[in-house]
Order: C-alpha cells, then structure tokens, then sequence
C-alpha cells in the first residue's frame, strides 16, 4: 500500500492542476473584452493598420486588410485608445482619420470612404437604440384595472 500512495498522491495534484489551469482560463475569457474587430468596408487594401491599448502592459496589434475584408484579435483586457489605418487608393497611400478615445471597451470599428479618396474610421454601433418596440398599446380603462 505504501507503494500507491504517491501514484495517487500525484494523480490528484496533476488532476488539480488541471481543475485550476481550466477556472484560470475561463476566468481570463470572462473578464476579458470583447476580441478587437476592424472592417474594410472599401474596395481598396488597408495597409499599416494598428490598433493602440491604454496599458504599457497591452500591446499594439498590426493588421492588414483585404478590399471589403475584416481583421479580429483577442485584446484581453486592454482598453482601445486609437486605431490607424491606410488606404491603397489610386496607387498612392491615404491616411485614413484615425478613431480615438481615452480608453474605451468598443470592439467594432469600420474603415469608410467618406469622400473620394478620404477615408475615416469610425466605431460601429448596432442601432439597438432604434429597433422597433412594436405596436404601444393605450393606458387600460378602469375597467381593465
């Protein structure tokens, strides 16, 4: 019996082990921000994108992009200060206006062509705050109370 102890012993620590590297990885995925997305929504190539995080413990992420493609990375906790991106137009490099914050915890930005050959970045929105609520039905009648 002295024999098994020690292959049980280490069977339960390795079983911990990874008990505890599984609730530090989904703690990680909870905690963590939604994943960074940038789309091309031109018919032009996006060259020396970069996306800037508020922490010196963040770091940059570098992206190219395809005409009318998109770009996604994991961001973990770090807040987006900027995004940068140029466009190939006509041959020649267009800086697109570039997104800025303080730090924020948007994750959904486009690259649009606001005027021939001028481009913008600008933060996604789902227009939640616009959907249809439906039919308001009016107060109840005294009756009804």
């Amino acid at each position: 019996m002295v024999f098994l102890r020690p292959y049980f012993h280490t069977t339960f620590d390795l079983s911990r082990k990874r008990i505890l590297d599984n609730i530090q990885r989904n703690l990680k995925e909870i905690m963590a921000y939604p994943d960074v997305h940038v789309k091309n929504s031109t018919p032009y190539q996006v060259i020396n994108g970069k996306v800037n995080y508020a922490s010196a413990f963040c770091s940059d992420d570098r992206f190219q992009i395809a005409p009318n493609g998109d770009w996604s990375n994991r961001r973990g906790v770090c807040l987006i200060t900027q995004v940068y991106a140029t466009v190939v137009y006509n041959g020649r490099e267009v800086r697109a206006t570039p997104y800025s914050s303080s730090g924020t915890s948007y994750s959904e930005y486009a690259i649009l062509e606001t005027s021939p050959g001028a481009f913008a970045i600008t933060r996604m929105v789902t227009g939640v705050e616009d959907s249809d609520v439906g039919v308001l039905e009016a107060e109840p009648t005294e009756f009804q109370k």
